[in-house]
């Protein structure tokens, strides 16, 4: 086994934290008192500080340092897109984050096709239908699936009828390169502890156009966008885990992923099941399989594998602890509770060792073969 009690394979839910991450965030809390809004030597060195991982974040993600909005992570940066403003139409995907999907009370549901990818004619036809102040949101890259959205073409349809496009990157960031020029979006939700970040911030990027108003009003820090005294050493935290960021270790990781879910394929057809792995067939982030295992409940596998030393997860991790037994964006895709039920997310990160995807492996074949005895066991009785 790694460094830790078992082999972790939940990286999107969150990674362990880069030791040289680590480091430099002690080192800032040890040095002096850091509140950028002070008039006095350490609080100018602390805004010093500030401007420049600003400028670093910006630099890395294609856009402006004053497009940034540091926040206390994705959550809030997703409810400040949609709450910041006084929208008359918002417009989402069916497969959102609940931090999207809990933000407005009456959205208008865009659904998605068998592998996740946004239905672009059902968007045209529903901003056809409507006029005013539009915001559509659509996650980049899903946390349950790592299907990636076609994000230009996305913001070209918006645009053309007149509205806003916030895209949630929470994922993409430092797994495919992100340019939020590229995007064409006007608004991005960024998070940096599902890469070995810091965990207790994040960023909103926003177009100095877009009309947002501050949700949490105080001090007026971050151009009075978002008030509150800013997380120095976390911030000096999302410069660090910029550095780390490597494409050629995450062609890696897709390169494991898919040895393993060929072999999973290869087991299910041969003992008759058939295989279902969500988004398949789509552009999917590299460090991502999630896997239907039908008969067997997600809770079952991911206590039982959890015993046997991996630890993995049922889709996402933001629902305070809660066993969540049908994942509304898997359910979303395979129109199937069954199979949303029965699926489990295995995803890698920057500590992850072939080694460990072996392994994993040999112990869901395990505990697939049991099942499948189980179930004979069950027949012939």
């Amino acid at each position: 086994m790694n460094k830790f009690d078992c082999i972790y394979l939940d990286y999107n839910a969150t990674a362990p934290i880069l030791p040289a991450v680590a480091d430099c965030m002690a080192e800032a809390m040890k040095r002096h008192p850091s509140n950028a809004s002070s008039m006095h030597r350490y609080g100018q060195q602390a805004k010093k500080l500030m401007t420049h991982s600003r400028q670093i974040l910006a630099s890395h993600i294609d856009c402006p340092p004053e497009y940034i909005i540091f926040t206390s992570g994705g959550t809030e940066a997703n409810n400040m897109a949609l709450k910041g403003y006084d929208w008359d139409h918002v417009i989402l995907s069916s497969i959102e984050h609940d931090s999207i999907f809990k933000s407005h009370l009456n959205p208008t549901l865009i659904p998605v096709d068998s592998q996740g990818l946004v239905n672009m004619e059902e968007l045209k036809k529903e901003l056809e239908k409507i006029q005013g102040k539009i915001l559509v949101s659509i996650i980049y890259a899903n946390n349950e699936t790592g299907v990636i959205q076609s994000i230009q073409k996305i913001a070209d349809i918006v645009h053309h009828y007149g509205g806003l496009l916030h895209i949630d990157a929470a994922q993409a960031l430092g797994k495919i390169p992100f340019s939020f020029k590229e995007t064409r979006a006007d608004m991005a939700t960024l998070c940096f502890h599902k890469i070995g970040g810091p965990i207790g911030v994040g960023a909103l990027v926003v177009k100095e156009s877009v009309p947002l108003s501050a949700l949490l009003n105080g001090g007026g820090q971050e151009r009075n966008r978002r008030s509150g005294t800013e997380n120095i050493p976390a911030i000096l935290g999302i410069e660090e885990t910029l550095k780390s960021i490597c494409f050629d270790e995450m062609n890696k990781r897709q390169k494991w992923h898919l040895e393993m879910e060929t072999a999973m394929e290869k087991l299910l057809k041969a003992h008759g099941d058939t295989p279902y792995i969500f988004s398949k067939q789509a552009n999917r982030l590299p460090n991502i399989t999630t896997i239907a295992l039908s008969g067997l409940e997600n809770v079952t596998q991911v206590i039982n594998l959890d015993l046997a030393g991996f630890a993995v997860s049922m889709g996402s991790a933001c629902s305070s602890g809660r066993v969540k037994k049908i994942s509304r964006p898997l359910q979303g895709i395979c129109q199937n509770d069954v199979l949303a039920q029965s699926s489990i997310r295995i995803s890698t990160g920057w500590d992850t060792k072939e080694t460990d995807l072996r392994d994993f492996f040999n112990a869901w074949k395990k505990l697939y073969l049991l099942s499948k005895k189980k179930v004979k066991d069950d027949t012939a009785a």
